[in-house]
């Protein structure tokens, strides 16, 4: 381990924030969608929020009542969540560990004074401090009106920190790490720590929320289409313009959780619809004689629309009320002297339209009724086919659909079937791409080493693709069908390029590693773990240039690194650092730690400052981690970000490593880091990102936090990615009390529709 822990002075260029990623020193970095509002169950303590007006007093009776009966135990832990809180920020400036970092005074032994007072000897004379001058002498934090807050956090800094310097048996909170080596005093009893005295989080320490609340989700654009082309039995749809993916409330995962939708969406889906529906609706003209499309219009529906309705409906039986509003649509548009096709395309667009086909719909077995609802069967079995396999559910699974809900041994055969299909790979690969922040979609050619390849008219449709490249690939597509820039696509790759063509660019090709990377662990039943252990990978020329390291045999086959050449698991690959990076070195480290702090470690990023005081700091500040202001934040994710420093912005090699960082994290592997390949290993084992990843599935899935109150939900899917595998850890999420429920908010006075 290097025990350096340098950092590097920013240009004063980066004060100005011009960058449109920042607001305030770090704010919410990287991110280029909207904040999403505040989940309550995104709070990581009970400790209860301060409203927007301010609260004079914060009172943590809401941890676990006042001090004047209770325990001194019970004090302790009070004292330990609202000191670690981000409502009173005492641990942005003081450190967890009461270090005080590079910004205050530290809260340790013998070290402690206090202004107008004796010291730090007694927790009454700590706590009239703090009553009267923290934080920044706003009163939020007394022992009035039935709060004990003031003396709950001096109960906790005595007996984690004992500033007064009293006696000491070498380790305090009985971790057994040495106390001059605990970069995490006061650790709760009874938690397994890492060589730091850091623990890894666990059950203990998920949400707490009074209400849980299944937000309203929409299909992706991705199952939106999966679904229309399973419903309707096409092979691949024109090129349109989708509804927009929103990010849900935890700005990870574009998931559509946020019950929202974008402006203008319901125009963006009724003009992709059109067009879809002219193009499916040449394959049913034939399927009725002119003459019954017109005057036996039902019967012709039913016989030949009904079976794609009810599968983009997600419905068990389709309604006679669904067969008639489809007929009549085509019938008015016969009376306005429609062809046929124009008219059975009406018909199809309305059905495109139908909010049952947009929205996951999801009312419960009592949707009248407030609360915890289990699923319908028919919803359950909606809900899994979507998570697994980002489409409606196939004839196989409808058929099973009978008391599957409740038995686990129908769950999981469907699921281990699910798993077993090109579709989750799919699946997987966005998981993955959204958790880590790894561009999905490529880049601007202002990261390509060498130019893409030339695409000119190469298709109509998919089958002149599966033709022309024949052997290449397992799936295919005509992107950009029917269009002067149409090109042919292999498993997700230009085909061009793996046929000896012009060289894919750098973007192309980073993220077409990750992909194959990811889909052979998938196919291969391989861990978890392997994601960060890996010393393989898949490339070609032009990566293996850009890397430094021999060309392999033959592109994209299994490639192993070399020893020394700084690559191991997917933390190295130039797809995410260069999704996380390309803002030069010293911007790198911010965006590489913030996303290990975050999206890693589960960390919650302290409030940042508004753009008024940053722009006032713009001209005063050299360092960003010794400032008051922008070094709560910056103090978090600098060192994680250090460990980065070797790399480049598009994930190349400098001569040098010039910086070392640390996990800063309170995490069970805290500690400094000589290399990310160390990083990924001890990533690779950690309890704290094993508790972090089962969360991250939690949201992406259901689009909110698994609560407290789901704790046995919580550790079934903690379980089985312990060791398992990640398709394995889904099909147990699946199986989960929390996945099988809705939680709803009967309102009889509102509408759910996109015409609205």
């Amino acid at each position: 381990m290097h025990q350096r822990n340098v950092h590097r002075q920013l240009p004063q260029l980066f004060f100005a924030c011009t960058l449109g990623f920042l607001t305030g020193c770090v704010g919410e970095i990287g991110t280029s969608s909207s904040s999403a509002p505040n989940s309550s169950e995104n709070q990581t303590s009970s400790v209860s929020s301060l409203s927007s007006a301010g609260v004079s007093s914060l009172s943590s009776a809401s941890v676990s009542g006042s001090t004047s009966s209770a325990p001194q135990s019970d004090a302790f832990a009070r004292g330990k969540a609202l000191y670690e809180s981000l409502e009173l920020t005492c641990s942005l400036c003081h450190e967890k560990d009461g270090s005080g970092g590079a910004i205050m005074k530290p809260l340790a032994p013998g070290a402690c004074t206090l202004e107008a007072t004796d010291g730090c000897n007694d927790i009454p004379t700590v706590a009239r401090y703090i009553a009267g001058n923290m934080p920044d002498k706003s009163g939020r934090c007394t022992d009035t009106n039935g709060s004990s807050c003031a003396t709950d956090i001096a109960t906790y800094i005595i007996t984690a920190f004992d500033p007064a310097n009293n006696v000491s048996n070498g380790d305090r909170d009985g971790d057994g790490v040495a106390d001059e080596d605990d970069k995490c005093p006061g650790t709760d009893s009874g938690k397994s720590v890492g060589p730091t005295g850091c623990a890894a989080k666990d059950e203990t320490d998920l949400p707490v929320v009074n209400s849980i609340t299944t937000p309203q989700m929409r299909l992706t654009a991705s199952q939106y289409a999966n679904t229309i082309k399973t419903a309707f039995g096409q092979e691949s749809l024109p090129n349109i313009t989708y509804m927009s993916d929103l990010f849900g409330p935890f700005e990870i995962f574009a998931n559509n959780a946020n019950g929202t939708a974008a402006p203008g969406d319901f125009s963006t889906v009724l003009g992709g619809a059109k067009v879809l529906a002219q193009s499916i609706a040449k394959g049913y003209s034939a399927k009725c004689s002119d003459n019954n499309w017109r005057n036996n219009t039902e019967q012709c529906v039913t016989d030949h629309l009904a079976p794609a309705l009810q599968m983009l409906y997600r419905e068990q039986s389709l309604p006679a009320a669904d067969i008639q509003s489809v007929a009549s649509v085509i019938k008015a548009n016969f009376a306005l002297n429609a062809t046929t096709e124009q008219a059975i395309a009406a018909g199809i667009t309305l059905a495109l339209i139908d909010d049952r086909t947009i929205f996951k719909l999801e009312h419960g077995s009592s949707p009248l009724v407030s609360g915890k609802q289990q699923l319908t069967e028919r919803e359950f079995i909606n809900r899994l086919s979507y998570f697994l396999v980002g489409n409606t559910p196939d004839e196989a699974l409808i058929a099973d659909v009978n008391g599957i809900i409740n038995t686990p041994s129908k769950i999981s055969r469907q699921a281990e079937r699910l798993a077993a299909q090109k579709l989750h790979q799919d699946v997987v690969w966005k998981f993955v791409a959204e958790w880590l922040n790894i561009q999905t979609t490529v880049p601007s050619e202002a990261m390509a080493l060498v130019p893409a390849p030339l695409v000119g008219d190469q298709c109509n449709y998919t089958g002149q693709c599966k033709t022309k490249f024949a052997g290449l690939a397992q799936s295919y597509d005509c992107a950009n069908s029917a269009s002067a820039n149409s090109v042919c696509m292999c498993d997700g790759a230009r085909c061009d390029s793996l046929s000896g063509g012009t060289a894919l660019s750098l973007a192309d090709a980073a993220q077409l590693e990750t992909r194959k990377f990811i889909d052979y662990i998938v196919d291969n039943n391989l861990p978890f773990s392997e994601l960060f252990n890996a010393n393989y990978s898949f490339i070609n020329k032009t990566l293996a240039e850009h890397y430094k390291v021999p060309a392999p045999a033959a592109d994209w086959e299994l490639y192993t690194f070399p020893a020394g050449a700084n690559r191991q698991g997917i933390l190295t690959h130039a797809s995410f650092l260069s999704s996380n990076g390309n803002h030069g070195r010293d911007l790198n480290t911010i965006f590489r730690g913030k996303v290990l702090y975050e999206r890693l470690f589960c960390e919650k990023m302290p409030i940042p400052p508004n753009a008024n005081e940053l722009f006032e700091l713009n001209d005063q500040i050299a360092d960003r981690t010794v400032d008051p202001i922008c070094g709560a934040c910056h103090n978090k994710v600098d060192p994680i970000g250090r460990i980065f420093d070797l790399y480049d912005d598009n994930g190349g090699l400098y001569e040098s490593q010039e910086l070392f960082g640390e996990v800063t994290a309170s995490a069970d592997i805290s500690n400094t880091y000589d290399s990310v390949a160390e990083l990924s290993s001890a990533i690779a084992g950690s309890e704290s990102v094993l508790y972090c990843a089962t969360q991250q599935l939690f949201r992406s899935s259901l689009g909110r936090d698994v609560s407290r109150a789901e704790t046995e939900s919580f550790m079934q899917v903690r379980d089985a990615l312990s060791g398992g595998t990640l398709s394995e850890a889904m099909s147990a999420l699946a199986a989960t009390d929390a996945f099988k429920h809705v939680y709803t908010n009967f309102n009889p006075d509102s509408q759910c529709s996109m015409g609205n």
